[in-house]
């Protein structure tokens, strides 16, 4: 999902999803398999908390409004912070004293590998670094395949790692089965 910018913002490789993405309002029905597994315009029944917090590390603003909208898809009806870069997501977390307890303890840290000041790598390093902070759950999303990205981020503590699809309802079905498990099924430490 992440390429080049046009001028006026519009980001290369985001039409696939600009004409989808309009048409999911707040409160629109979404297309989703019920009970009986028949898919259908209904909106889509979910087992997720939806009063935990997730930061969402995320600079390109196409990506951070796809991913809102997915998760919202989910049934994540509040308690997204979006950070735009690693300096902004450490202080979030940590305040002033990277060392201390988290000043605010997310659900779940949804993370981009390629942030600008500070990468996702070091961010994931420095959640997984500290005690208070470590059993927090760090997802990677990237539009990277490569082996040594992702080997990395698994050396580095992420607990998952997930290629952004291109598709837009491929995007949303991964964010959704990301925020059911992690946010619904798994029991979180207090």
């Amino acid at each position: 999902m992440r390429h080049g910018s046009h001028p006026g913002g519009v980001t290369e490789g985001a039409s696939a999803f600009s004409s989808q993405v309009q048409a999911i309002g707040a409160g629109s029905g979404v297309t989703g398999r019920d009970d009986s597994g028949i898919v259908g315009d209904a909106p889509r029944r979910s087992i997720i908390d939806s009063t935990v917090e997730v930061l969402l590390v995320e600079d390109n603003p196409s990506d951070v409004e796809l991913t809102v909208r997915a998760l919202r898809r989910a049934g994540l009806e509040s308690g997204v912070h979006i950070a735009g870069d690693g300096v902004e997501a450490m202080e979030y977390l940590f305040g002033a004293k990277p060392e201390g307890a988290p000043a605010r303890r997310p659900a779940l840290v949804l993370l981009d590998l390629k942030l600008p000041r500070v990468s996702g790598l070091e961010l994931l390093a420095a959640i997984k670094s500290n005690e208070a902070s470590k059993s927090i759950p760090v997802v990677i999303l990237s539009s990277s395949r490569e082996v040594r990205d992702i080997d990395d981020a698994y050396r580095a503590g992420a607990n998952s790692y997930i290629v952004k699809p291109v598709e837009f309802e491929e995007f949303t079905a991964a964010i959704a089965r990301v925020a059911e498990y992690w946010l619904g099924i798994n029991e979180r430490p207090s």
